[in-house]
Order: structure tokens, then sequence, then C-alpha cells
């Protein structure tokens, strides 16, 4: 394997609509596999990547954008869970992790690619904003936590903190960070 970068970050600024990043996020994930492939040809991804995201509402709202930006270099693949890709005899085609970071835990590939999981904590957007649901409020604006205390938002902020540092930890080789 060759030796490289173990973690490779992307940040990018937008201007987008909430309802345009789940195609943006997915557009630089599908550039972060992509890289992977290139630094590593010739290494299958087949159970060795991860991709993992803040929450449900963030995992679905990015899925399909996600498999059509992918499906442009990549034939024949499917997503699966962590709990569903500890059984690779079931695995037909080549499996990539698409999961949510806390059901990850415990698990390890080579590759993880962290998405999503230290969107700005004020102002901006998110791909959460869609549907809000409540363990992910937090994401937004702080003027629109009135009730909230500087406490309780440091708590939050630490949370976000450690979501990054759990889901990279399931990284073996190499790390790719993607946010906002």
């Amino acid at each position: 394997l060759p030796l490289g970068e173990a973690v490779r970050t992307v940040i990018f600024e937008t201007n987008k609509s909430v309802r345009e990043l789940p195609a943006l996020y997915a557009r630089h994930v599908a550039e972060a596999v992509r890289w992977l492939r290139r630094s590593y040809e010739g290494l299958s991804l087949h159970h060795r990547l991860a991709i993992l995201v803040p929450d449900v509402h963030f995992k679905n709202a990015m899925a399909p954008h996600l498999r059509r930006a992918l499906e442009q270099f990549t034939v024949g693949f499917e997503f699966v869970d962590a709990a569903q890709s500890v059984d690779i005899q079931k695995q037909k085609v080549e499996t990539l992790i698409y999961d949510v970071v806390d059901e990850a835990l415990g698990s390890e590939w080579l590759f993880a690619v962290c998405v999503g999981l230290d969107a700005p904590l004020r102002g901006g957007s998110t791909c959460t904003e869609i549907s809000i649901p409540e363990e992910v409020r937090w994401r937004l604006d702080i003027s629109k936590f009135g009730s909230a205390s500087r406490e309780q938002l440091m708590r939050r902020a630490l949370t976000a903190r450690t979501r990054i540092y759990q889901a990279m930890t399931r990284a073996q080789l190499a790390t790719v960070v993607v946010n906002h």
C-alpha cells in the first residue's frame, strides 16, 4: 500500500439553499471516494470503506444523490449499514458501508469518509434542516435557542467534536473529512 495522507480534509463554502446541500455533499463525498480509489489503486473498496454521517435524516437526504454521484465512476455497488456489513458472505457486489456514526462504534474499516460531522454551529445550514429532529436542532443558529444556556451549547459543540473523533477512529489507514 502506498504511503500518503492519513487524513484529508474537504471543507467547502456554499451559499446553496438547504434543499441543495445533500447533492452538494454527495458530490464532495464521491470525489473523496474517487481520491481513495486513485490513491490505493488496485485495492478494492469492498467492505473496506465506511461513509459516516451525523444522523439518519442526513443519511436519508444524501443517499439518492450519493448513489447517482458514485454511479458515474463505480459500477455494481450497494450501500449497507454497519450492522449489515458484518455478514460479508451474502454480499455479491462491491459493498460500501453507509451509516450514522453512532451505529458504527466498535467497527473498523481501512477507510472512512466522515461527512457533515462538524457542520456550522452558528448560522449556516446543514442537510438535517430539511427535517429537524430534536437531537440535531443544536446545529442551527444559536439565536434560535433562547432558552438554551451557554453550557448546553458547549455540550452540544463537544458532542459534534466527539462524533468527528468517533468517525475518524473507525478508519485504520486513511480518513477523509467532508464538511461545509
